[in-house]
């Protein structure tokens, strides 16, 4: 009997041991979670596929469909915005950005952070704006000190700081940061936004031990965002928005022995990220997983609840303009961007339309307060005002307004010449990021002999700048501010005492100068405003590199004023249908050929072919530049263009 219970001992311990064994297992197995993030920023209530993505990419309602098909096959997910979610496009106009906010709602967001576009309204208007909104998510801006401002307990109760997300039995903190934007702080005054890097850290000591996982979610410059991963003690990832920055892969950032992922999708909801981390709840462990860009196809059906938000809200656009804003009222052969003046630019045609309704005597804009890039094709009203900032003052009911700077000849000038000195010193980045019409520039590039660049000679109408005169210049809001920074920041004596607002807004130029004229070609854009460097340029502009179905065409420009001879043309094919790949570190080229250019004289155009089979149809990135030995400007040397090519009857062709 002894050994039966001996035996019945040894058999019910060995189940007692697999049954503890078993447990152990599934507790071990259950300590372990992984978590999803979903993210997005800088949507800037683009509510619709931008018209300009070249692989036909975005809008919400697709994005929307998107998150519903990937949202099942994660264990625990959330999905998070990083800022400027409103101004950008004419939605924001109607009620500074509630309406975007109701969207990501109706997709279930869990959190977002303030952008500096979304704190344009300033911080009266926004409390009004999220009460409006009236979503379930937080908005969040923890970096403000609202020492000078006597609703910062009603702000601060609109914008929390942090937040804690209760979800799959994890609790996820997240930390949101708004900009330090030193030109559009007059904007947010009272309120300041304080350093991001300080904040964070004091939040993190607070919240990092109360959750699972600690995030940040920061619109600031991607610079600032690494910092954070770097800095931040206790954080797990870095959700980024600010710089329109798409990267393919997270970027790694040590802390403390541990590696930190920053990410962020782009813009305009073209992308949605997916950020994945492991989290060992037992041992308090949280580990990089993965990282995913999600294209947001056109093949993607929209999910009809976020498709009606949105035409509703296009309605209320219509009924307030008064017309059809889909009326086609021009066409245009060029691809307008917003980078350089030495391009014809949507800037261009602003400046264009800022004088013809004042009738003054130049115009001037900066390229990177201009709004989206615009391809060749039909131009709705939509689209022409939406060339523009659409920053609205909710008081006046108007967006940016027209201004007259009565100008002298000497601070009209200086002006100029400040901005061609330090041009390739300051966050702009290059001397092309100013559109003038009425005026035009020769300018002597930073070379071995010239430490910084320098205006050589300037006319307006033709005539040599006069020093000693007055001049009606025409620009907005963003101009006036940016000049008036300047002026107080770095003590230049302008007289700015004598600008007069004449209460026409800037959209309302644009729209009626494009009208006026019907067509735009790229030569009549840029006409009166351009500028020189003083030896050779050699330039290739997107819109002309073209595809007819067995070679690119390519016009090679030379807008210096001096010969260049020795240039050479260089045309080069990326991964086709890739557009995770496309503008990203994961693009890779492959050489299409060459030729060496002739003699190119001062102010001509040459069309060079380079024959070229594509192995497959659907989206091809094209990059063209040329190469010069004394090229005086490097900003327009290189240019890329998407084609989406279609095969038909033996023969290639551009699909529209």
């Amino acid at each position: 009997m002894k050994g039966v219970f001996r035996r019945l001992a040894g058999v019910l311990g060995l189940f007692a041991a697999a049954i503890l064994s078993m447990g152990a297992s599934q507790c071990s197995q259950s300590q372990t979670i992984e978590l999803s993030i979903f993210h997005t920023n800088d949507i800037h209530s683009h509510m619709r596929p931008p018209k300009a993505d070249e692989f036909k990419l975005g809008g919400m309602a697709r994005m929307s469909t998107l998150l519903q098909q990937l949202r099942p096959s994660r264990a625990v997910s959330i999905t998070l915005d990083a800022g400027d979610y409103s101004e950008g496009s004419w939605p924001y106009s109607v009620d500074t950005g509630a309406n975007m906010l109701r969207i990501l709602d109706a997709m279930s967001f869990d959190a977002a952070v303030v952008g500096n576009h979304d704190y344009l309204a300033g911080p009266d208007r926004m409390i009004q704006t999220r009460n409006e909104a009236g979503v379930h998510f937080p908005v969040l801006a923890s970096n403000l000190d609202f020492s000078e401002y006597a609703h910062g307990a009603e702000f601060r109760n609109a914008y929390p700081s942090t937040y804690i997300i209760q979800r799959g039995g994890l609790k996820i903190g997240v930390i949101g940061l708004t900009t330090i934007d030193y030109p559009f702080a007059s904007y947010l005054k009272p309120v300041i936004a304080t350093d991001p890097v300080r904040d964070a850290q004091a939040q993190a000591k607070i919240l990092r031990p109360q959750v699972d996982v600690l995030l940040i979610v920061s619109h600031n410059l991607f610079e600032t965002n690494m910092q954070l991963a770097q800095s931040v003690l206790g954080v797990d990832a870095v959700i980024s928005g600010h710089s329109h920055t798409k990267k393919s892969r997270a970027v790694m950032v040590e802390n403390a022995g541990r590696q930190v992922p920053v990410a962020e999708t782009g813009q305009w909801g073209t992308f949605l990220g997916d950020l994945r981390l492991t989290i060992d709840q037992k041992n308090k462990v949280v580990k990089y997983l993965s990282y995913e860009l999600h294209p947001v196809e056109p093949t993607l059906a929209e999910d009809a609840n976020v498709k009606a938000i949105i035409d509703g809200e296009y309605d209320k656009i219509a009924k307030s303009y008064g017309s059809d804003i889909f009326k086609v009222v021009a066409d245009t052969d060029a691809d307008m961007d917003i980078s350089d003046s030495h391009r014809p630019t949507v800037g261009h045609v602003a400046v264009k339309g800022y004088r013809d309704a004042t009738g003054a005597d130049l115009a001037l804009e900066m390229l990177k307060l201009a709004g989206v890039r615009v391809l060749p094709g039909q131009l709705t009203i939509e689209d022409l005002h939406d060339f523009m900032p659409h920053i609205l003052n909710w008081a006046s009911g108007k967006e940016w307004t027209v201004k007259i700077w009565h100008a002298t000849g000497k601070d009209l000038s200086f002006v100029m010449n400040v901005f061609y000195s330090v041009g390739n010193v300051l966050p702009l980045g290059n001397t092309g990021f100013l559109a003038v019409d009425g005026m035009e520039i020769v300018w002597q590039p930073k070379d071995a002999d010239h430490a910084v660049p320098a205006i050589v000679s300037t006319t307006i109408g033709g005539a040599p700048l006069d020093t000693s005169r007055m001049y009606r210049v025409a620009l907005t809001d963003g101009m006036t501010l940016a000049l008036t920074i300047a002026n107080e920041k770095f003590h230049l004596g302008m007289d700015l005492s004598n600008i007069e607002d004449t209460g026409i807004e800037a959209w309302r130029t644009v729209i009626a100068y494009a009208t006026k004229m019907q067509h735009l070609t790229s030569e009549g854009i840029q006409a009166g405003g351009r500028s020189y460097t003083l030896g050779p340029d050699l330039g290739v502009f997107r819109h002309t590199i073209t595809y007819d179905g067995t070679a690119l065409r390519v016009q090679v420009a030379n807008d210096g004023k001096g010969p260049a001879v020795g240039g050479k043309l260089t045309c080069s094919s990326g991964l086709p249908n890739d557009s995770v790949a496309y503008d990203t570190e994961l693009e890779k080229y492959a050489k299409i050929g060459s030729v060496d250019l002739p003699q190119i004289n001062g102010g001509e155009r040459l069309t060079v072919s380079l024959p070229w089979t594509p192995s497959t149809s659907g989206f091809w990135p094209i990059l063209c530049g040329t190469d010069l030995a004394n090229d005086g400007y490097g900003g327009n040397n290189a240019s890329d263009r998407v084609f989406n090519l279609a095969r038909a009857n033996s023969r290639w062709s551009v699909a529209k």
